[in-house]
């Protein structure tokens, strides 16, 4: 034993291993966690593929996956690597030939989010789960929710317009609309999949002195003008069917616009960071400023961020030379 952990790749390949392991089980047994684990589960498998190539990386993958395939099944192991291996695969690439942040992220999200789609395929051709499937065990939840609310006596406390069929009301509308914008959730989800695992794989081969892409500071992020068409034709197709109640086309520009709400909010946060280093040098009183905004202002903030992204798209507030 003392000889095999002085190869350090059979060391990394070890650790690496019984780190994957152990984190696709605890998700796999305690499902609240894993939404947390996908943000840089890939991490350990990234370093190894970047430290010790490919073949390597391959071999402790199959190992990976065998453990898995014994103690979990085949359908649960596919489930956990499928999305697993493909972002490991991606920044291991682009991370050994030296990408631009931007050229792997996009790589990321492009395999994370095609990783998804074979999951959701699999899931509908093999296991017949589809999102009429989901709907009806979300709605079948509703139930169980207000008889859990009426024994503890909540429909009686007076509150102003809380009452059971309210609350039912609400619950049917956020199901409704969860099943709506499943696409754009997943795609969402997925990008901050990818770009948590890339900014954790970054640091950890930091910390191991390893050369890795410079990455602009988040104050100076930006995107071409020209990406506002997007979000126009979005926009455009939500007020169609909106009007003429075309349902596909009301759909279609929910998603859309909730995509770039996610995008106008990061560069939202960009257009701040510029304003607060601008105008408060101290690092700790930023910070400060930025916990009192948090806690005083809420989900409002969010909203604040996402048009003062929008409007920086369009107007350059912080005079950067366009991307």
């Amino acid at each position: 034993m003392a000889k095999f952990f002085e190869t350090p790749a059979l060391k990394d390949g070890f650790f690496t291993l019984l780190f994957v392991v152990l984190l696709g089980l605890v998700g796999l047994f305690i499902p609240s966690f894993m939404m947390l684990i996908q943000l840089f589960w890939a991490v350990p498998l990234i370093v190894l593929l970047v430290r010790h190539g490919f073949a390597f990386g391959l071999y402790t993958f199959v190992f990976i996956f065998a453990i898995l395939l014994v103690l979990a099944g085949p359908v649960q192991a596919l489930i956990l690597l499928l999305p697993l291996g493909g972002v490991s695969w991606a920044y291991g690439l682009a991370f050994r030939k030296d990408y631009r942040p931007r050229t792997a992220l996009l790589l990321g999200v492009g395999v994370t989010m095609a990783a998804f789609l074979g999951l959701i395929l699999f899931l509908v051709f093999q296991r017949g789960i589809t999102l009429d499937y989901i709907s009806q065990q979300l709605q079948a939840n509703v139930e169980p929710m207000i008889e859990k609310y009426r024994s503890e006596g909540l429909f009686n406390k007076n509150y102003p317009g809380f009452t059971e069929e309210t609350f039912r009301q609400q619950l049917q509308i956020a199901v409704q609309t969860i099943i709506r914008l499943f696409p754009a959730l997943s795609l969402i989800w997925g990008t901050i999949v990818a770009a948590a695992n890339y900014f954790f794989a970054r640091s950890a081969l930091q910390s191991l002195e390893m050369q890795v892409p410079v990455v602009s500071p988040l104050s100076q992020w930006q995107l071409p003008w020209w990406v506002i068409w997007g979000f126009i034709f979005g926009y455009a197709a939500y007020l169609w069917g909106d009007y003429y109640e075309v349902a596909w086309a009301l759909v279609v520009g929910q998603n859309i616009m909730l995509l770039y709400a996610l995008v106008f909010f990061v560069l939202g946060c960009a257009v701040a960071s510029f304003f607060l280093k601008k105008y408060i040098s101290s690092s700790n009183m930023r910070w400060v400023v930025v916990l009192l905004c948090l806690l005083f202002t809420g989900i409002l903030l969010v909203v604040l961020l996402v048009l003062l992204g929008l409007l920086d798209l369009l107007f350059n507030y912080r005079k950067l030379a366009r991307a």
